[in-house]
């Protein structure tokens, strides 16, 4: 069990370890790149894909790090990677909702194996995007979140929503923990 604010240290590091790799994984199950633009990595005893670009490495790494002061005052609420297409439309996004609880964190290693490589095995059933596609990381969170507004921008959560057309959504993994955390990952796709 971890206590005060050293665990919430140890807490929020791991969750952030875990969105980084699981944006660059859902970039590679995707075809956002090319697959060879990306090298295997072992993280929770599977295989991870990362992106090698360095401007999508620093990208990823500093959105996700941003997220810290957020994640310790238990104020984020969801983590989306968006898709959209040249001219901007919408195509689909990567949704992972958070209810954090500090608690026990023991099995959050294997939470996120299974939700890493459930991740790579849905692929097969999503619509495939364009070779244009682009991405973003968009966050949602409670008022007042804690972001810093020198990474991010405040938005609309509206602006996310697909449900001006008629949407597919895949349900990837939901996980339970009881006092630890609650996770729900799905795709959205527009219809």
């Amino acid at each position: 069990m971890l206590g005060g604010n050293e665990g919430v240290a140890a807490f929020s590091n791991i969750i952030l370890e875990f969105l980084e790799a699981v944006v660059h994984q859902v970039l590679f199950v995707r075809g956002v790149y090319e697959s060879d633009t990306f090298e295997e990595r072992r993280l929770y005893e599977t295989i991870v894909h990362k992106s090698r670009h360095p401007g999508v490495v620093e990208y990823v790494n500093s959105v996700v790090s941003s997220l810290k002061a957020s994640l310790d005052a238990g104020n984020l609420q969801s983590f989306n990677v968006v898709f959209s297409d040249a001219d901007e439309t919408l195509l689909a996004k990567m949704v992972l909702e958070f209810k954090l609880r500090l608690d026990d964190v023991r099995e959050l290693e294997t939470v996120f194996r299974n939700l890493l490589r459930n991740l790579s095995i849905q692929n097969s059933s999503l619509t495939p995007l364009p070779q244009d596609a682009t991405f973003e990381i968009v966050v949602c969170t409670k008022k007042g979140g804690g972001l810093g507004l020198d990474v991010w921008c405040e938005e609309v959560a509206s602006d996310l929503n697909l449900s001006q057309t008629p949407a597919k959504c895949t349900p990837i993994k939901s996980i339970d923990l009881g006092s630890a955390l609650q996770l729900h990952l799905a795709i959205v796709e527009k219809g």
